[in-house]
């Protein structure tokens, strides 16, 4: 991979110039979950894999062959090679199609050979434990500067990695009907949501380093108000060269020329970044709208969601002042509920008369409680019902034992103890009960006393069924 050195990180190159066109679950579900190893290792397979591309958008090749040597060049050390390609298999990222040979007498070694792994399902996963390969569909894609594959993921902490991806997978990955932005909102919960960094000094840290270093930079501080009222997110940005170094390819590369990491573009032009993300007539984005310029950075996001809902950009200003981003994002939950004929009409009302949750979600929930508490009354009844039967079991166990040592009685103790179970008995039926029994099927109360005058213990229930 190409190396500035010690040199200080000037800025991405515009997308427009060099680019991987990578897929989104890289970001979604590789890049917050996975180890340093493979994230560095799936990385280098998409950048070998998707950097390389024909006249029809097509990878010149699928599948890459992989040494150790290469592995090493993506910032994988050697002895985390095999544990980062198990765990990315594992994992449903890549897959082996030619098993590595050792070199022998009768035979050349030969290198094991590794490609991406493609879904065979129609839906987009961001599940990572039903993961089964990267999206084939349209879209679920971004245009990610090579710059990212080449210098951050290899040389770069995973936090780093995790913040700046983030940053990428929110502006120039992020694309709804007016185009992509140059630029996000990003909460700090929101960060540390996407990026799964459970600890808040490391988040803090790599938030430092991504900007001292120059991959991203803040736009607009964050303000946080305990009230509540004038908390606003920060707004971040990917830092990007004021004028593309390498240009642009207009012929195909095949990977190991000393240019092979760089895309054809088509028509060999320089796009710089001030062009790179201007409105034109034919693609208008949100960001640049007077429309946006009226909404504060707390209700940003909220306004946002009410577009990509269909609802003009001048009641998006309006509704997202007068709701939290918590209300406008229950009611759009809710939408699908109430059977919507026109969803922008119905999520607009809504979002003004405050409506409550809809009857069906609370009957769901309500007969979710229910079962759940049938659940739990099964379970006592079966635990109960576990508890007799072991009960049982113990007293029918304890009877036969005592039987055995009845049996090898003499007739004058089976007397004495019969006797004795007489003078004890502390009611007229259990008396009858007793005189009743023979000596062959002798009442409980008889095997009790039995019980008590021998020296030996039996059982552990003081009473025979």
């Amino acid at each position: 991979m190409g190396s500035r050195g010690a040199a200080a990180f000037d800025g991405f190159e515009p997308i427009d110039a060099n680019y991987v066109y990578c897929p989104n679950q890289f970001f979604d579900v590789c890049l917050p979950y996975c180890s340093r190893g493979v994230v560095r290792l799936v990385a280098y397979m998409i950048r070998q894999t998707l950097g390389f591309r024909d006249a029809n958008g097509n990878p010149i090749r699928e599948d890459v062959s992989i040494s150790y040597g290469d592995f090493v060049k993506a910032g994988v050390s050697r002895g985390a090679i095999r544990p980062a390609i198990d765990e990315a298999i594992a994992a449903g990222f890549i897959r082996c199609i030619e098993k590595g040979i050792a070199k022998s007498k009768n035979a050349p070694a030969q290198t094991a050979r590794y490609m991406l792994r493609w879904g065979t399902e129609h839906e987009y996963r961001t599940d990572s434990k039903m993961f089964d390969g990267f999206y084939t569909g349209n879209g679920c894609k971004s245009p990610i500067p090579n710059a990212f594959f080449d210098e951050v993921v290899p040389r770069e902490t995973l936090a780093v990695v995790k913040v700046v991806g983030t940053v990428l997978r929110f502006t120039v990955g992020y694309e709804n009907h007016f185009g992509r932005r140059d630029q996000a909102p990003l909460p700090y919960d929101k960060i540390q949501q996407f990026t799964n960094l459970k600890h808040r000094p490391t988040l803090a840290e790599a938030l430092r380093s991504a900007k001292t270093k120059g991959y991203i930079c803040c736009v607009n501080e964050g303000v946080f108000d305990p009230g509540g009222r004038n908390s606003r997110a920060a707004v971040y940005a990917v830092k990007w060269l004021e004028k593309a170094e390498k240009g642009t390819i207009g012929s195909e590369t095949e990977p190991g020329n000393s240019e092979q990491f760089k895309n054809r573009t088509g028509n060999g032009s320089i796009t710089e970044p001030v062009d790179q993300f201007k409105n034109r007539t034919d693609r208008k984005t949100i960001s640049k709208t007077s429309d946006k310029q009226q909404v504060v950075a707390e209700n940003l996001e909220g306004f946002e969601l009410l577009v990509q809902e269909g609802i003009g950009r001048s009641t998006a200003v309006r509704l997202s002042e007068s709701a939290t981003l918590k209300e406008i994002r229950q009611q759009i939950e809710w939408l699908d509920f109430r059977n919507p004929k026109n969803r922008a009409a119905m999520l607009r009302k809504a979002i003004e008369e405050g409506w409550s949750e809809p009857d069906e979600i609370i009957q769901h929930n309500q007969q979710g409680h229910t079962r759940e508490r049938e659940e739990q009354e099964g379970a006592v009844r079966a635990a109960r019902e576990t508890a007799l039967a072991d009960e049982q079991a113990k007293r029918q166990q304890r009877r036969i034992d005592l039987l055995a040592r009845w049996q090898k009685q003499s007739t004058d103790a089976q007397r004495r103890h019969r006797q004795k179970a007489l003078e004890q008995a502390t009611s007229d039926v259990a008396r009858r009960l007793i005189g009743k029994s023979g000596f062959n099927n002798p009442a409980p109360e008889i095997l009790e006393v039995m019980a008590a005058a021998i020296a030996e213990p039996i059982g552990d229930s003081p009473h025979v069924a």
